[in-house]
């Protein structure tokens, strides 16, 4: 209950607002003989604390003036209406107006600083603990696991994919499989795009729309930039590393629905890079195994010809000294010596 509460305040906070002070108006009626006008004035501020603690700042403001028009309408006498019969009323309504704007400042401010030091926890311990990962994986497809498995339990998306980037194979999903009833006729176009581009595509608030900047989306872009019309809430992040891109990271909207905030969309670009640098590591570790075999391999083919050519010396040297013996014909040659020069060579043939 509680949950979906705050669910709701979260994505509506300003229907939220007024709406939580409206309740409240209506369960307060029916005991309005019972309290005085102060004790009623307690309680909206209590609201106003709720609305505070549980959609921030600014709408707590909303639910200030909803709450301080609520109390002179139905709680101050005459009632249903703006005017007070006791000029008293009028101090106590402007008090009230300035304390309820103070506790939604206050408690609004306490409730972002307290979501902030959670989402800072949050993202040092994505961060912590795939930087723990990586160091114990060697493959790219445990990388690509890893990395999903974490980003999944912090962010909850509908889904998580990864995709490498190879020159010969073009791209190659690592991880996250397809339904067979999933089909996104768009995702490879984005994804050949952000491999293309180098750049990331993301969703853009509404701040965003009015041309505000955000470090987080410097090297992005909206969905329609790539594609005129078209709107979509799941992030194509580009897994850079030092030299090239090395894989593009697809992450779909929220289960909830809440869209992703800057900073988020920070934390998955710092996530996608470290998978990045893990494939560029990989990859020139393979490079430097290769190169090592080629090496290893010259020296063997270089130790064969050495021992190839140190065994037909002494053969060679051999024929070539009965050869040029019976050639010379210095001194006359019987037939029984010159079979016996002549199985000497076969011998020396046959070492060969």
């Amino acid at each position: 209950m509680i949950r979906s509460i705050r669910s709701l305040a979260e994505k509506h906070p300003f229907i939220f607002a007024p709406g939580l002070v409206g309740i409240a108006t209506l369960l307060f009626l029916p005991g309005r003989e019972l309290l005085g006008k102060g004790h009623w004035a307690l309680l909206y501020l209590l609201v106003i604390s709720v609305v505070a603690s549980m959609a921030g700042s600014r709408p707590s403001l909303v639910a200030a003036v909803a709450a301080f028009l609520s109390w002179n309408v139905f709680f101050l006498p005459p009632y249903r209406t703006f005017h007070v019969d006791d000029p008293k009323d009028w101090i106590s309504l402007g008090v009230f107006l300035v304390v309820g704007v103070l506790i939604s400042l206050i408690s609004g401010r306490l409730r972002e600083r307290e979501a902030m030091a959670v989402a800072q926890e949050r993202e040092m311990g994505l961060l912590n603990r795939l930087t723990g990962r990586l160091l114990a994986i060697q493959g790219p497809f445990e990388m690509a696991e890893a990395l999903c498995t974490e980003i999944d339990r912090v962010f909850s998306p509908r889904f998580i994919r990864f995709h490498q980037v190879e020159n010969e194979k073009g791209r190659v999903l690592l991880h996250g499989a397809k339904a067979e009833l999933e089909v996104d006729p768009l995702e490879g176009d984005f994804l050949d795009w952000v491999i293309g581009s180098g750049t990331s595509v993301v969703p853009w608030t509404a701040e965003q729309r009015k041309g505000g900047r955000s470090s987080a989306r410097e090297n992005a872009v909206p969905h329609h930039k790539v594609f005129p019309s078209v709107k979509r809430k799941d992030l194509f992040i580009a897994a850079r590393s030092s030299s090239r891109i090395e894989g593009v990271l697809h992450v779909g909207e929220r289960l909830n629905q809440v869209p992703y905030s800057d900073s988020e969309i920070q934390l998955l670009s710092a996530a996608a890079g470290m998978a990045g640098t893990f494939l560029e590591r990989s990859r020139l570790e393979e490079s430097a195994r290769q190169a090592e075999t080629l090496k290893e391999g010259d020296k063997l083919k270089s130790a064969i010809f050495s021992s190839v050519s140190h065994e037909l010396k002494t053969p060679l040297s051999s024929l070539t000294a009965t050869i040029s013996g019976l050639l010379e014909g210095d001194q006359p040659w019987d037939p029984p010596r010159i079979r016996e020069e002549l199985g000497s060579v076969k011998k020396d043939l046959d070492r060969l």
